[in-house]
């Protein structure tokens, strides 16, 4: 079959961050929900204890804690190349990757591990913190979009 070129894309940092958020809130977020809903009920019960003002605080804390870490996690320098225009070219066999610098990768499908969709985006896992983000505004057309459904269908699983 014919391979499927992909075009160019390019990943912000803000789109990166409501990124990284979203997957948080799909692996954890029954524990920022339960952290918010128990700073809920200490402050309603409020009696001046200090666990109480500790638990209260810290329920409603943590979880702005959190985003601001993903958002300062971000804008690191050593995460400059996440933004990087990249080209991706697909077949029945691998996911070829390159980039203007002269990065290149192949990835064959064998390597994927896991796939989620989310925010209009393809999340191809190669391990447990290394995937592909593949666009899917980049697809030249919808049955471009379904031979690449297919092949993730069709991938070799361990």
């Amino acid at each position: 079959m014919e391979p499927i070129t992909l075009a160019p894309q390019r990943l912000t940092r803000p789109a990166y961050f409501r990124l990284l958020v979203k997957i948080k809130l799909r692996k954890s977020g029954w524990l920022y929900g339960l952290l918010l809903a128990m700073g809920l009920f200490y402050l309603f019960t409020w009696s001046g204890e200090p666990l109480h003002i500790f638990i209260t605080v810290f329920s409603f804390v943590w979880p702005l804690v959190m985003l601001l870490w993903f958002y300062v996690w971000t804008g690191r320098s050593d995460n400059a190349r996440i933004y990087e225009e990249r080209h991706f070219t697909i077949n029945e066999e691998k996911i070829i990757g390159t980039t203007p610098s002269g990065g290149r990768g192949e990835i064959p499908w064998s390597h994927v591990v896991r796939v989620l969709e989310i925010d209009g985006r393809y999340l191809l896992y190669i391990s447990a913190g290394q995937m592909l983000i593949l666009d899917k505004a980049a697809f030249p057309d919808a049955a471009a979009e379904a031979r690449f459904r297919q092949w993730l269908a069709a991938r070799p699983t361990a």
